[in-house]
């Protein structure tokens, strides 16, 4: 398995670990893409089905390389095919693109596929157009306290009833509720 070569006791042990979900926490440069890599290799060879994988980083750089090893590695064996590439690969991506992927895929959520995803400025301007919708000046109120308002509400997973009902019937509420 010359996929483990130079990785260091603990990351050979998360790699080749075969029961459950591994954790993989440490600092810049201390070789988690290569362990994550190593293991999702180390299933796949051991015959978890690829499809069957879930490998779910911070960033789309890790992401990107974790996929290009896996293929170079897997793509690379002399024997049979890789299951890699004829009966599906796993998913490795961030956790956002994960939480798109479900929210995709899952029809019973009742989301259209082809939804986009607004940026913090995006969302913005779709909030001071709620605010006018709703009668209300965007000037009136600061449209980015507003955000960090329904942000910490739906943090908290708040409905608009259950934020009403905590807030009061206020001016301020009923304004924050309509928009």
């Amino acid at each position: 398995m010359d996929f483990l070569s130079g990785l260091n006791p603990n990351q050979k042990e998360a790699a080749l670990s075969k029961e459950g979900p591994v954790l993989v926490v440490a600092g810049a440069g201390a070789g988690k893409t290569r362990t994550l890599t190593s293991r999702v290799c180390a299933l796949i060879q051991n015959g978890v089905p690829p499809e069957r994988i879930l490998a779910v980083t911070f960033t789309n750089r890790a992401a990107s390389e974790m996929r290009d090893r896996i293929r170079k590695i897997l793509g690379s064996r002399e024997s049979a095919p890789s299951p890699f590439f004829s009966n599906g690969e796993p998913f490795i991506g961030t956790f956002h693109s994960l939480g798109v992927r479900i929210l995709r895929d899952t029809p019973e959520f009742g989301i259209p596929k082809n939804f986009t995803i607004k940026d913090k400025d995006g969302a913005l301007s779709l909030l001071k157009e709620a605010m006018r919708n709703a009668g209300c000046d965007p000037k009136q109120f600061e449209p980015r306290r507003l955000q960090a308002i329904i942000s910490r509400q739906k943090g908290e997973l708040l409905s608009v009833e259950d934020y009403l009902a905590l807030k009061g019937d206020g001016f301020a509420p009923r304004t924050i509720a309509a928009a």
